[in-house]
């Protein structure tokens, strides 16, 4: 069974929607949101842009099936849901799960 995910990387500007197509655990996802951290702006600075973009390289250099996409609703039958922000300086990760 596929595990597709959502991921909204934001800021207090822009929110950028992504969908991962499968593999979309928490054990999988979460070390690779966290490494994109090597090629985005380094902290105290994060751009939801610029994370959202840094997120898609890491993901695919790893040929992840992952999607720039325009709303995380129009996508049924995913298990999981992750909101990417900046707290202070280090990443905010939430994960809602609907399985």
């Amino acid at each position: 069974m596929s595990t597709g995910a959502t991921v909204t990387v934001y800021d207090e500007h822009d929110r950028f929607h992504l969908y991962i197509y499968c593999d979309g655990w928490p054990e999988m996802v979460i070390p690779e949101i966290e490494s994109a951290t090597k090629f985005s702006w380094e902290f105290p600075r994060f751009e939801a842009w610029d994370f959202a973009t840094a997120l898609i390289k890491v993901m695919k250099i790893w040929a992840w099936k992952i999607y720039l996409i325009n709303d995380v609703e129009s996508i049924s039958g995913r298990c999981y849901h992750y909101e990417v922000s900046k707290k202070d300086w280090d990443l905010k990760i939430k994960i809602d799960s609907f399985i």
